[in-house]
């Protein structure tokens, strides 16, 4: 309400009593600046007839004042508000269009920028709705044109500005991708795999004794058996991709071997059987074809290709039954003293190993040489273990 001086009559301007702006209504006051057009420095309003009888004038601020041409510029965010700071002119449509009425009797025309919004949600016929919740490049040129049919008195006409609907980012056409050898394991490899096609986080995982066996990568837990050593390796991503369909990543990963969680097995009731079972874990996993561990085991005197023996030729400990079927043995070797003998044992595998250093031995069988990599610990018998090459 403005209660002023008869000289003074509806349609004039009159600096704001609110001079408060946002962001999006600075940005367009700005654009029409840029582009030439007087816009007054400060807010201005324009005085029209009272809705209420018992006054005269009412003030009204527009959020861009062309006062040349008398048109008055309303920026209104049209979008849903999801927070009690944000602001729409959503459901205002009533309030807008009493505006727009008191501006049309005062001389004014009105040009809405309906942000976004969809079609049919325009209040005046000269109004722009953009799709797009920004003031786009669209957009500013939209406005102007409005605003000059206004100025040249053309027909009115709602312009319509539609979100520019950007290309979807190109989606992976397999989950499975970049399989390639493991260089730090023997007969390995690793690859990454992406749950969902939709989300860009991927799983490390790793494939043992050339593709047979699929594990995790972080914890080297055994998944499952794939049997991939048996097919051509361009066909490997087709049975993974098939294999890991729907698979949980969090529930993937169980023993630290296919059969379970020690290559050897202690027989019942020997201690000193656990304790070779336990130091053998401490040095070797799936990875390696051939390794070597120490033990103290007074009782170990002579071993086959299988299991670990006492005097009385008594198992202490035996290769698990899955081991010997992968191809694990235990080699011969030559006693240091009679609780110091150095014990290899081997797999099969299908290539050479490339970061050990290998002796002889019977036709297609690498075995560690003892040295600075394999020291003997005093009162300590150094068991190796290999893999047999195929």
């Amino acid at each position: 309400m403005w209660d002023g001086t008869a000289s003074l009559k509806t349609g004039d301007v009159l600096p704001a009593r609110n001079h408060v702006s946002s962001l999006i209504e600075e940005t367009v006051r700005a654009h029409f600046v840029k582009m030439g057009y007087a816009v007054p420095e400060v807010k201005m309003a324009v005085l029209c007839r009272h809705p209420d009888p018992k006054h005269k004038y009412l003030s009204l601020a527009p959020d861009v004042v062309l006062v040349d041409h008398k048109i008055a510029v309303e920026v209104d965010p049209c979008g849903r508000c999801d927070s009690a700071r944000g602001y729409t002119q959503r459901g205002e449509e009533e309030k807008d269009q009493i505006r727009n009425d008191l501006f049309s009797e005062a001389g004014w025309t009105v040009i809405r920028l309906r942000l976004g919004a969809t079609k049919g949600m325009h209040i005046g016929k000269r109004d722009v709705v953009v799709e797009s919740s920004g003031f786009t490049a669209a957009a500013q040129v939209a406005l102007l044109e409005a605003v000059d049919d206004a100025i040249a008195k053309r027909r009115a006409r709602v312009r319509i500005v539609k979100k520019i609907k950007r290309p979807t980012p190109a989606q992976r056409r397999s989950p499975v991708v970049n399989i390639g050898e493991f260089h730090y394991a023997d007969d390995g490899h690793i690859f990454s795999w992406y749950p969902s096609l939709e989300v860009n986080v991927k799983e490390p995982m790793r494939l043992c004794v050339n593709g047979r066996f699929l594990y995790t990568y972080r914890d080297m837990g055994f998944v499952a058996e794939v049997g991939l050593h048996e097919i051509p390796t361009d066909q490997w991503r087709e049975h993974l991709t098939d294999f890991l369909q729907d698979a949980d990543p969090d529930e993937l990963g169980t023993t630290k071997w296919p059969w379970g969680d020690t290559l050897f097995v202690p027989v019942h009731g020997r201690d000193d059987g656990r304790e070779i079972v336990q130091r053998s874990e401490r040095k070797t996993s799936i990875d390696k074809a051939a390794f070597a561990f120490t033990t103290n085991c007074d009782a170990l005197t002579r071993w086959d290709a299988g299991a670990l023996l006492d005097d009385a030729q008594a198992v202490i400990a035996r290769l698990h039954d899955d081991a010997i079927s992968l191809g694990y043995r235990i080699r011969g070797g030559q006693a240091v003293r009679r609780s110091v003998w150095p014990l290899p044992v081997h797999r099969r595998i299908a290539c050479a190993p490339s970061c050990r250093e290998l002796t002889g031995g019977e036709t297609g069988v690498a075995a560690i040489r003892s040295g600075p990599g394999c020291p003997i610990e005093q009162g300590h018998t150094p068991i190796a273990a290999e893999r047999a090459l195929t």
